[in-house]
């Protein structure tokens, strides 16, 4: 009797050990599977922070370029330089703000919607603009707008479009010697 108590009893704990092993093993792969997402979740942090960075950084170096320009030649200029050079400043203060504004939105960033507010405006102009706020930027290559039309209307979200604008000529930049044309 006491030997099929102890039969039974091996054939329990077997049964337990089994249990307790795959059990074991699920929950290992769990912690696996919830380890390589928080890696994923960790990567697309840093990338996220790497282009918020530098996209922040875009309207600031336009700011301060004026900005020198402006003290370091200020008696030179003309009047509708310094009015050019205001409103530019003016301007890229606050897109920046919206920009941050979008950055601390934290449901649409959760989310991945961005809102877009077109209007109505010339590509060609904004293209323009850009360019000349690009050129104030030490050791730039030579920027030249080109455009089949004298102006391209379009609705678009000037803020979207300019950004795009100055990561292509940016990207474009880096990889053009300065006396060359981008």
């Amino acid at each position: 009797k006491r030997l099929r108590e102890t039969t039974v009893s091996k054939n329990q704990l077997g049964s337990l050990v089994e249990y307790k092993t795959k059990a074991l093993r699920d929950t290992n792969q769990t912690l696996l599977e919830t380890n390589m997402s928080l890696q994923r979740l960790q990567e697309q942090e840093a990338r996220f922070v790497s282009m918020a960075s530098h996209e922040l950084r875009t309207p600031l170096t336009s700011i301060s370029g004026f900005t020198t320009l402006m003290i370091k030649y200020g008696e030179r200029l003309t009047k509708e330089q310094v009015a050019n050079y205001l409103n530019a400043i003016s301007s890229e203060t606050a897109r920046l703000s919206r920009m941050i504004n979008e950055v601390l939105d934290l449901k649409k960033i959760q989310t991945g919607k961005i809102e877009l507010h077109p209007v109505k405006m010339d590509l060609k102009a904004l293209a323009d603009k850009t360019v000349e706020e690009l050129r104030i930027r030490p050791n730039q290559p030579i920027y030249k707008v080109v455009f089949e039309v004298s102006s391209l209307m379009a609705m678009l979200d000037e803020d979207k479009v300019k950004q795009i604008l100055i990561n292509l000529l940016g990207n474009a930049a880096k990889y053009t010697p300065v006396e060359k044309t981008v």
